[in-house]
């Protein structure tokens, strides 16, 4: 998430990322080449989007890559709420699971989500959202399925607080609960284990 409907796009598995299963690479290693080809992917599909009529093509990614990639752009951000972010996918569904600190969200004084938050925890805590996301005619919505925060079942109106408010403290500011245009004219998103089919 973060930046999710430009982040997660793509992935292959460490064997194709050129490991074995004999080989103990370091952790960075494997950041650094699956955060390189998120990059390489997003960068084809910006320049393909600059067309205006991108070609039909099909990207797969896998959950190691993204992960990658978002470890890579959390560094990157210096006054971010959020503090870890990391995705695993299944079969046409996917968790985002998200460190935060709650004092940093930017809550209204009086909402339900502030009191709550405030009476019981403190430091950073952990929100894992299951959901879909669903494409259509170039445009995409989450569906949110389940959530829980720090091990504890939440409401989805208390999750939609906190996930406008995470929202909106990214760069660009963006609403997850709403219907957003799919970037670079993705027309589908297939999430299987371990990796997501984009197609355009």
């Amino acid at each position: 998430m973060w930046k999710f409907s430009s982040s997660l796009l793509g992935v292959s598995t460490l064997v194709c990322m050129g490991f074995t299963a004999g080989n103990s690479p370091d952790p960075l290693q494997i950041y650094d080449s699956g955060a390189e080809k998120v990059r390489q992917v997003l960068e084809e599909l910006n320049g393909n989007s600059q067309m205006g009529h991108p070609p039909r093509r099909t990207y797969r990614l896998s959950q190691a890559e993204i992960n990658a990639y978002l470890l890579d752009e959390l560094r990157q951000q210096e006054k971010s709420v959020v503090e870890s972010v990391s995705v695993l996918f299944r079969d046409g569904e996917f968790v985002t699971m998200i460190g935060f600190d709650p004092e940093r969200l930017q809550l209204g004084e009086d909402t339900m989500a502030r009191g709550l938050l405030g009476l019981l925890f403190e430091g950073t805590q952990t929100l894992e959202i299951e959901g879909q996301l669903r494409v259509n005619n170039g445009s995409g919505r989450y569906q949110i399925e389940r959530v829980r925060f720090s091990g504890l079942a939440l409401p989805i109106e208390l999750v939609n607080e906190i996930l406008i408010s995470l929202g909106k403290g990214q760069d660009p500011p963006f609403d997850p609960t709403s219907s957003f245009p799919m970037p670079y004219g993705i027309r589908s998103v297939i999430f299987s284990p371990g990796q997501v089919i984009i197609e355009t």
